[in-house]
């Protein structure tokens, strides 16, 4: 373990040292919680909350109630994502420019009384014009044996506690550099996901297989899902993909173990298409705790082993590709958010990673500080001051950025509403 790894985690545990005296109220407890004198039927679970923190005790929960205003009704919205990072850096196209990063719509609805469907659906610039890109669009199906529920389409992986995260609600401006590297962004697979345990237990397991995956980030160009830097899409099979995820704990200290394996992953490279072995497994921890009114502290910290066969490109003076087998790569990032008041909160986040395709020891690092301030549950403006070290023989820069997000219609929707027949 690095030295600023370590470091990070005595922070963190010596900020959650109280976690084992008071018994907190845990009634809000998997869903984004409303104040205790509102009813979930009467009201938005965003309402009254600082967005962070909905967001907060969005992640650390995981089935949704349904709510009245779920029950039987279609119902969509639109999420808007502006952007402008500033630096002296001038190789990155995202920079130095004003761009609406997301342009989202979103819908969802009850598949007559066995489970959720939802879509979202974005036009998106990661700097190089807007594009559409399908995010997800799956069903949750429910009624099966043991409480296990379904869900079937395109969807976020479950894979580590912030893969269903969007970037528009990330706490940071950008995805962690970590992610990035391993997973290319989000990682969206095509396929079946069967989830079994209730948050509200303290304990949750999922298994993914999957036909094609997707890397998504909306931060490069053509959102990342021609990156071939990334798990790239499969057909065939002998290119499945696989997920599992054991999740255990409560909001104030939950611990997840993650894992995604293909045996043969395909990359485009200019020698053709290259079928890869791949593995990442993670292990992460994150906490959510109230600090008394309006003051919350939520922290995350996620690590990252990569293992497989990996390649390395060379244009000149012949283009060729040069196969590296039995490789592997550690990375890791953490970030850190108080809650000040019902508006205002700030955090800091940290990444750092080893280059899985490279010859030598190769590290980058991204760095990030931020201040929030929600002037509503889905209207936010942000700051950021960050530092980028893609690693050697690439430009690092530091940059200024801005970020306002405004949403209207129904919230977005993607986890699964628990009904009160499968209680």
């Amino acid at each position: 373990m690095s030295h600023p790894l370590a470091t990070l985690v005595l922070l963190l545990v010596a900020s959650s040292g109280a976690l084992a005296q008071d018994q907190p109220d845990l009634s809000w407890f998997g869903r984004p919680a409303p104040p205790p004198q509102l009813s979930e039927e009467q009201d938005s679970p965003q309402r009254g909350l600082n967005p962070l923190e909905s967001l907060a005790t969005g992640i650390l929960g995981g089935e949704q109630p349904l709510g009245r205003a779920f029950n039987g009704a279609l119902h969509y919205g639109v999420m808007l994502d502006m952007v402008g990072e500033f630096s002296e850096a001038d190789n990155v196209d995202r920079l130095n420019t004003l761009r609406l990063r997301s342009f989202e719509f979103h819908g969802a609805g009850e598949l007559s009384g066995v489970g959720d469907a939802y879509v979202v659906a974005d036009l998106a610039d990661g700097g190089s014009g807007s594009e559409f890109v399908l995010r997800e669009a799956a069903a949750w199906f429910s009624g099966l044996p043991g409480g296990l529920r379904l869900r079937a389409g395109k969807y976020y992986a479950d894979i580590g506690a912030w893969n269903k995260v969007y970037v528009s609600d990330l706490p940071s401006l950008n995805i962690d550099g970590t992610r990035r590297a391993y997973f290319g962004g989000n990682l969206a697979l095509t396929g079946l996901e069967i989830h079994g345990g209730r948050s509200r237990d303290g304990f949750g397991w999922s298994i993914g297989l999957a036909g094609d995956i997707e890397s998504q980030d909306p931060d490069v160009p053509e959102n990342g899902t021609s990156r071939i830097s990334g798990p790239g899409s499969r057909t065939g099979i002998k290119n499945w993909a696989g997920t599992a995820r054991l999740q255990m704990g409560h909001p104030e200290l939950m611990f997840g173990l993650s894992t995604y394996f293909s045996p043969g992953e395909m990359h485009e490279t200019v020698e053709g298409v290259l079928e890869l072995e791949t593995m990442i497994s993670g292990i992460d921890l994150s906490s959510f705790r109230r600090l008394g009114g309006q003051r919350w502290r939520q922290w995350s910290m996620e690590a990252w082993l990569k293992q497989g066969d990996t390649y390395v490109e060379q244009l000149l003076p012949v283009p060729m590709v040069v196969e590296l087998p039995d490789e592997s790569a550690f990375g890791w990032w953490g970030q850190l958010a108080y809650g000040l008041n019902a508006t205002w909160s700030l955090g800091a986040l940290a990444s750092s990673w080893e280059h899985f395709s490279s010859v030598t020891d190769a590290r980058g690092h991204y760095l990030s500080s931020f201040a929030d301030h929600a002037f509503g549950p889905s209207h936010r403006l942000r700051f950021s001051f960050s530092h980028v070290n893609p690693g050697p023989g690439i430009q690092k820069f530091y940059a200024v950025g801005v970020h306002w997000t405004l949403g209207f219609g129904a919230p977005r929707t993607t986890r699964y509403h628990r009904r009160p027949r499968s209680e």
